[in-house]
């Protein structure tokens, strides 16, 4: 009875039903490497549902460098493969949006307007409008700027 218990708390990977295994095993004196497997098994379990929840937290707080480890760890505790992919896709997705920020910096940082258009063209799929607001004005104090040159330049030529 105790044997077909483990097996069922191994098979759902249940805390709970591996608990109530072990002391129907100690009850019924199972040996010690019976004992020693279901405790194995609750170890197993328990590594799991610690990496599930790691994972769940990494996502909803969408830090990328945690989500990276907590994908690591629930992969080698055999967490929930569609879990695992759904946490692929967040990281995927926040990998595309720091690309993007990284982007809209260096083409900011650079003052050239081509970039920062292109930067911009790229980001629009990825950013939230209000995330793209403060390179928008970049691009147009840069378009300024060009423009308030070439007036100057023009005044100047005129002038000579």
């Amino acid at each position: 009875h105790a044997c077909q218990a483990f097996a069922q708390g191994k098979k759902l990977r249940s805390l709970h039903h591996i608990q109530q295994a072990l002391e129907i095993a100690q009850e019924a004196g199972l040996s010690h490497m019976e004992m020693k497997t279901a405790l194995d098994a609750q170890k197993e379990i328990k590594k799991m549902d610690e990496a599930a929840e790691r994972l769940e937290t990494a996502m909803d707080l969408r830090d990328l460098e945690k989500l990276r480890w907590a994908i690591k760890w629930a992969k080698e505790a055999k967490v929930d493969e569609d879990d695992v992919a759904d946490a692929e896709e967040v990281l995927q997705e926040l990998e595309k949006r720091q690309k993007a920020f990284a982007q809209l910096d260096a083409a900011r940082e650079s003052e050239s307007i081509d970039q920062l258009l292109e930067a911009l063209k790229q980001a629009e799929e990825i950013l939230e409008e209000e995330e793209l607001e403060p390179y928008e004005e970049a691009l147009l104090e840069q378009r300024q700027l060009f423009a308030s040159n070439a007036l100057e330049q023009a005044v100047k030529s005129r002038s000579i």
